[in-house]
């Protein structure tokens, strides 16, 4: 959808605001995706806690 505004005041200030939005959203993005990014690797750092029994050298049996 285009839209036309005569008013040059008018149309800088809607350029003006719509480019405001857009920074925030970009900013909001980079901040997702860093919390995306710790968030992940804490859950990288849990997940090798887990024992790995299904690996070809892992002795078969208790730990006794």
């Amino acid at each position: 959808m285009i839209v036309v505004i005569e008013d040059d005041q008018l149309r800088e200030k809607k350029l003006k605001e719509h480019s405001k939005v857009g920074k925030d959203y970009k900013l909001q993005t980079q901040q997702r995706e860093q919390l995306l990014h710790s968030i992940e690797h804490e859950l990288v750092q849990e997940a090798l806690k887990l024992p790995n029994r299904t690996h070809l050298d892992s002795p078969v049996g208790n730990e006794d």
